[in-house]
């Protein structure tokens, strides 16, 4: 039996932006359900959607004993806004149309799911944009120990909760087996905008559902 391949689990870094983004592009955004409906396979905008958080140090990289990045977890820290801070949707600062589909997505969540009225006391919220392991190294664990290191950030850096948006059934799945909280759901045929359904991903992929993890110390 040939042994398992060994890891380690690292912040990413600036330096790390486009292996960090390919990993992005290949392994999440092709897979995706509305991103794949849409046909979105690389956007400028999407790239800066994933990399801008990077100076934050709480997106982490599965490496190889090789130093090769073969797996990512992109993750954000959101700030409590404050009353005088100007508010622009994700709709509003979307260029690309397809794009703004799935930015509209994110806002009517966040209409009906405002995590700072939920817990009013929390300064900040870490929002988990995404998991992409590279398919030869998936079954080791990888994507549970990324969490884990986003986890141990997020104690570490007094950050609560976690937020994830599932557009896929199987990460939804994910989110269940690590006991996070579902606290909203939407259909895709409920998801009308002037009279259409914007997004109409393959089946089983019904839904988008948000799971909120509260991380204690």
């Amino acid at each position: 039996m040939s042994e398992k391949p060994k890891f380690t689990i690292e912040v990413v870094k600036e330096e790390d932006a486009d292996e960090f983004y390919e990993n992005i592009k290949e392994y999440f955004l092709k897979d995706e359900p509305t991103c794949k409906y849409l046909g979105i396979t690389h956007l400028d905008e999407v790239k800066k959607y994933f990399e801008k958080s990077l100076p934050q140090k709480c997106s982490f990289k599965a490496v190889d004993e090789n130093g090769k990045i073969i797996g990512v977890v992109a993750n954000e820290v959101q700030k409590r806004p404050s009353e005088n801070d100007p508010i622009k949707t994700a709709t509003e600062m979307a260029i690309d149309e397809r794009w703004k589909k799935i930015c509209m997505l994110f806002d009517r969540i966040s209409e009906n799911y405002n995590i700072f009225k939920e817990y009013p006391e929390a300064k900040f919220y870490l929002a988990g944009k995404a998991v992409a392991v590279n398919p030869k190294y998936r079954g080791l664990g990888i994507a549970g120990e990324l969490i884990k290191k986003t986890i141990e950030f997020m104690k570490e850096n007094n950050i609560e909760p976690m937020l994830r948006i599932c557009s896929s059934a199987y990460s939804a799945r994910v989110m269940e087996k690590l006991n996070m909280t579902e606290v909203y759901k939407i259909n895709y045929k409920d998801f009308i905008v002037n009279g259409e359904q914007l997004l109409k991903p393959e089946s089983p992929h019904v839904c988008c559902r948000v799971f909120v993890l509260e991380v204690k110390n």
